[in-house]
């Protein structure tokens, strides 16, 4: 009887064994949600950037445990910027506020490996997609580029370009 019960317990043990190394596995290799590479395509922003020719300043921080990024301008103008990545759509969104009272929100599109944010607006009756990218130069300095097309996407015009150089901290 003796023997019977133990190798009862053994057969159990057999039978659960695989659940539970799946379940020891699944917890060792669960990642943060907001801990993948496109989350973190904007990380080099992070810090505070001043532009020289203006003086505006940029802080930028992550939030939400990782999850989204906080930017607050400041200089002639105020404003905070959201920037957040959806794992479900695999997209970026930019959501802007600004003390003018202005609210934009753009939606990132990744293009040739580079994420852009696009808003669609009218001015006078024309349509008018505006887009927006950030480029890191070098360790210290990046741009800020705004494009506009009149012509639905066929061709692009500068319409600002802001360059940026890390604080030191």
């Amino acid at each position: 009887m003796h023997i019977l019960n133990s190798m009862k317990r053994l057969l159990a043990a057999l039978l659960f064994l695989p659940a539970a190394i799946a379940f020891g596995q699944q917890a060792d290799n669960k990642t943060e949600p907001c801990q993948s590479p496109e989350s973190k395509a904007f990380d080099f922003m992070l810090g505070e950037w001043q532009e020289p020719e203006t003086g505006h300043s940029l802080k930028v921080k992550k939030i939400l445990k990782g999850c989204a990024i906080q930017e607050f301008w400041s200089g002639a103008f105020e404003a905070i910027l959201l920037r957040s990545y959806d794992a479900a759509r695999q997209k970026w969104f930019l959501t802007f506020l600004s003390d003018s009272p202005m609210h934009q929100v753009w939606e990132g599109r990744k293009e040739n490996g580079q994420w852009r944010f696009y808003r669609e607006w009218t001015l006078n009756g024309t349509p008018i997609i505006s887009r927006t990218f950030w480029t890191l130069l070098s360790e210290g300095q990046m741009d800020k580029i705004v494009e506009q097309s009149r012509d639905n996407g066929k061709t692009w015009k500068l319409h600002d370009r802001a360059s940026y150089r890390r604080r030191s901290q």
